[in-house]
């Protein structure tokens, strides 16, 4: 869901792409956004003077970084400068933390099915299987395969075989409860992680 780039300074600076500032608020946010009701001073009236400086990665503004204050005209043009070299940063940040997480992903999750690889399973099923000693709760671990899935390939092609792996995992997801796991074990074998749960009930 977008703001409106007419009705909010953030959204405006995150449009636009510019930094915006305001030494009087009362008054200099008509430049901005002319058409702002001006019943929103009312409700913001204490705060005078505003800065909003778009955050940018990879030449796409993604978030805007804002000072407020209740003084009139607070901000010196320096002050600006280092909201800007600010801004900069925090992009910085944001971004190596996106990147991190793609690297995590790529790490623990099966790059075709999108559930748990067979390294990152096993060490969730290990962690699993400490708890359940720990605490003497019960831990079911079921495995299965589909059968005669070389003859899909042979017969439809590779991409259909991945479909019927896809749609596999999507159906387990499906019906397994949020605290249990599913992970491709390997080719077409996959595993589940069932927590609390007795044979009778893995069956």
């Amino acid at each position: 869901l977008k703001a409106d780039p007419e009705s909010s300074f953030a959204a405006w600076c995150i449009h636009h792409g510019k930094e915006i500032v305001i030494g009087d608020a009362m008054t200099e946010y008509k430049e901005y956004l002319p058409g702002l009701n001006e019943k929103w001073v009312v409700h913001g009236g204490e705060i005078r003077s505003i800065i909003y400086y778009p955050i940018t990665v990879h030449g796409e503004t993604i978030a805007a970084f804002t000072v407020q204050s209740h003084g009139f005209r607070q901000y010196e043009p320096y002050q600006v400068e280092t909201l800007k070299t600010l801004a900069g940063y925090v992009g910085i940040a944001l971004e190596n933390a996106r990147l991190f997480e793609e690297l995590r992903t790529l790490a623990t999750t099966d790059s075709l099915t999108r559930c748990m690889n067979r390294r990152h399973f096993m060490e969730v099923l290990t962690a699993e299987m400490a708890r359940s000693r720990r605490y003497g709760t019960r831990l079911s671990v079921a495995i299965f395969d589909l059968d005669h899935f070389k003859s899909v390939n042979d017969t439809w092609g590779h991409l259909a075989g991945d479909t019927v792996l896809k749609a596999t995992v999507e159906t387990c997801s499906a019906l397994l409860r949020a605290t249990d796991t599913i992970g491709r074990y390997g080719g077409e074998e996959f595993v589940f992680c069932l927590t609390g749960t007795e044979l009778d009930g893995a069956v």
